[in-house]
This record gives C-alpha cells, structure tokens and sequence, in this order.
C-alpha cells in the first residue's frame, strides 16, 4: 500500500527519540529530506497528520539465516521456521519471525531468507496510535540497510553499521539477509577487535557455508570505528554513498532502507488490519465518487432527452396543425368541385382522351423499325412527326389551322428513317431490298433512297404508320 505513495514520514525508533525525516517520490526516484529528532509524544502526533509512515527498529538481539523450507503456503513456510528455530534454543522469550524467498527448489519447498526477533523490541512501535496511523511497514533495521545496498550492488556485500549502542555486520545480496552479527558497544572490551573478528567470520561462513565470496564492504554511521583502523587490520572497507539523500550524511541510509524495503515485515496485525480498512474505504469512496459521476451523466443524458424529446412533440404538433389545414382546404375545394362542377365539355374531353390513346405509340414504332434492322446495318436517324407539322433543319412550325380545337388525334404518324449498310455493292443492295420489304409489311412507304460505294451504303426510308 505505501509503496505508491508519492510522500510520506520515515521513520528510525529508538529509545527516547526517534529519527525522521521526510521522502518524496519523484519520477522513480525517492529523495529523503533532512532527519530530524522528535520524540514520542511528538513523533505520536507527527503520525496521525501523515499519510503513511515507514518505520524500522533497532533489536538488540537478531538472528537471520538461510534454510530450505515448505513453500505450499506462507502458513507453512512460517511453521517450518519457527520450528526451526525453537530447536536452536536461542530465545527464551516469545519472538517473531518474518522472511523473503530467495529461490524456489521444486513446486513443494524453496529456499527463504529469515529474520527472528523478541517480540519485546517489536512492541517499540507501541509509541504510534494504532487507530489512527497508517503504518506501511515495519522491519529491523538490518533489513533496511540491506534494501538500499542492493540498490547499488547485487553482488554478495558486508554492510558495518554503527549507532549509539550497536555496531551491526549484515551479510546481504540482492536485499535478502545470509548472516548478521551483533556487538553490543557498552559490553566490547575491545569493540574493534570484536569487529574485526566479526567480519572475518561472517566471509569465512558465507564462502564455506553458502559459496558466497564477499565483494563489498561498506561502512555506515561508523564513529567509534574508523576506515583506516579497519585498514590496519586488512579489512578493506569504504564509506557507503547514495545520491538519494538530500544531504551527505551516511547515517540516513537506514531511513532511506526504510521506503524500499521489501521483505521481513514485522508490522503488528493491528495496524495491517487498519491499513486494509483504510484501502477499503478508499475504494468505498472511489466506488461512490463513480457512481456520483454515472448519475450526473445519466442526468445529463435525460435533461437532454428530455429536450429533444419536446423538440419533436413541437415538430409532430407542428404537422398536426398543418395536415388539418391542408385537410381542410381539400374538404372546401372537394365541395367547390361537387357544387360547381361543369360537365360542358365532358364528352369532348372523354373523346380526346380515347383519341390519345387510340393514336400510334412512339415506343411500338421504334420496336418495329429497329426489330427488322439487318446484322450488318445501322440506323443514324430516326423521325417521327404528325400531319400538319412541317420539319427543317433545325425548327418544327406548327400549323394551327390544321389542328384540331380540341383533340390530337391522328390516324397516321409520318416516319424518315436514315441507316448505313457495311456491305460492298451489290450485297449492300439485297440487304435494303429486305430491309425494305420488312417494313412495307408494318408501314406505307412512300419515298425511299439508296447511295452506295465500293464498300458501303446509305439508305433513307419515308413511310407512313398505318391504323
């Protein structure tokens, strides 16, 4: 839940104070402000205001190692380790354990890194109000050193850390922890010595142990210690650096471990409880905040349903309003015409419609003329034209005298009919002879001519439809 965060409190837990300070997220990168020193009722209210808090704890007995363990469930895996441990006899009081994978064996059993501390230097964190903080995690700080030294090698590293009562060896690689020790400063008679034993103990363990050779050696926060008194006795350390603090100073590291830990929670369930109460209600509240959203688009939706739907109540009023006005005019002139009606020339009007109908039709004289037309001949023109209509060149007059007043009836159409023949002579003769014999069966011929070439002719035809 808090790795998302984008700012947040980290925090150190110690005794009577506690280290602070605050991280940012910024494009990938977290960036820890300058620690400060609160105490707890301080540190208590700094907590309730914060969106989260990351928290490590310093134990003043640890114990980590690696084992191959049941990976059928995280209930499994935690049975298998405890029981491990209870067989070491090394606590004799009530502790906690927690780990991290390191790599699987088979589908049944994988190899686990864990950490087991007293449940009395777990129970520091009793200095935050459980209601009301949310606590992202929670881890000793060997777990947050060894998180930010994997940022900077993934090769097997020896981490020296110094506090005020502690000096602390971490064996680590790629953030899981092999093997730590713990000097208690105010119990050393020779807190160098102790150290120097220390280290070459933890590489001859890890080498013969695990295969692992050790391929940097970092200081952090040391002050009782030094590099070169290190130096003196072979042990080639150098000073742990990082461009994700704001500032140089070395001892932040752990609050920075703090943001990126992965593994070796040792977060109380009841703050789990409440962070997961917490991510519940937020989905609650953007569940709601989506619902809110759907109805005021549902909302909109129907204003503008509503509207359009008015738009055409007005439109089919609208055309309502004229179908009974045009109604209505049709009603008046229907009675006009039942009431004025003029059956004067009724007849003559009947006589010129059976005239019409009785006349030659444009579209039986084309089927004729075209359906007699030889393969090897073609019509360019084709006239039709009444009695009584003269035709030039480009202008029809029509003579009014010769029409009737009332009827156009006729009872013959005269046709000029102009065509091509594509034989040579006197082929090209033969096929006009049956062009013309064909249509003489269905017309009166009255004029017809005929030109040829070597290779082709044309013909012209003037006949008259017949009743």
């Amino acid at each position: 839940m808090g790795r998302g965060k984008k700012i947040g409190y980290s925090v150190c837990l110690g005794d009577d104070v506690h280290k602070v300070a605050i991280y940012r997220r910024k494009k990938g990168a977290v960036i820890l402000e300058e620690a400060g020193m609160v105490t707890s009722d301080e540190l208590r209210v700094l907590a309730r205001k914060s969106p989260g808090i990351t928290a490590c704890f310093s134990p003043r007995t640890v114990y980590a190692d690696l084992g191959d363990f049941s990976s059928v469930s995280n209930e499994a895996t935690h049975a298998h380790i405890r029981s491990t441990v209870d067989k070491t006899g090394l606590f004799k009081e009530d502790y906690s354990i927690s780990f991290k994978k390191i790599h699987d064996i088979d589908s049944v059993r994988a190899t686990f890194s864990y950490v087991a501390v007293p449940i009395s230097d777990i129970n520091k964190i009793t200095v935050l109000d459980e209601q009301e903080t949310f606590l992202d995690t929670y881890c000793p700080i060997e777990a947050s050193l060894a998180s930010v030294v994997a940022d900077n090698t993934q090769e097997m590293s020896i981490t020296i850390f110094e506090d005020r009562h502690y000096v602390r060896l971490i064996g680590s690689k790629k953030g899981a922890i092999y093997y730590l020790i713990t000097i208690n400063k105010f119990e050393s008679f020779d807190l160098l010595a102790e150290t120097v034993s220390g280290i070459n103990e933890m590489k001859s363990l890890l080498r013969n142990s695990y295969n692992e050779n050790v391929h940097h050696l970092y200081a952090v926060g040391i002050s009782d210690l030094s590099i070169n008194d290190l130096e003196e006795h072979d042990i080639h350390a150098e000073t742990f650096k990082t461009d994700c603090l704001s500032r140089g100073e070395a001892q932040d590291v752990d609050l920075l471990g703090n943001i990126q830990a992965d593994g070796y929670d040792f977060t109380p369930k009841k703050y789990k409880r409440l962070r997961q109460l917490a991510t519940y209600a937020r989905y609650s509240i953007g569940g709601s905040l989506a619902l809110i959203v759907l109805s005021l688009i549902l909302l909109g939706l129907g204003i503008q349903n509503a509207h359009t739907a008015r738009l055409y109540e007005n439109k089919v009023q609208e055309a309502q309003s004229i179908y009974t006005q045009n109604l209505q005019i049709l009603e008046r002139d229907y009675n006009v015409l039942c009431t004025e009606l003029d059956f004067t020339n009724i007849n003559e009007i009947i006589r010129m419609y059976n005239d019409f109908e009785a006349e030659p039709k444009l579209y039986a004289i084309l089927s004729t003329i075209t359906g007699h037309v030889p393969g090897d001949s073609s019509l360019t023109r084709i006239e039709v034209s009444r009695p009584g209509i003269e035709v030039e060149t480009s202008e029809r007059i029509v003579r009014e005298d010769t029409m009737p007043r009332y009827s156009t009836h006729t009872h013959s159409l005269f046709v000029k009919i102009d065509g091509i023949i594509e034989s040579p002579y006197p082929l090209s003769k033969n096929t006009f002879s049956r062009f013309l014999s064909d249509i003489q069966k269905n017309y009166t011929v009255n004029n017809a001519t005929f030109q040829h070439t070597e290779e082709s002719a044309s013909f012209s035809v003037e006949c008259e439809t017949k009743l």
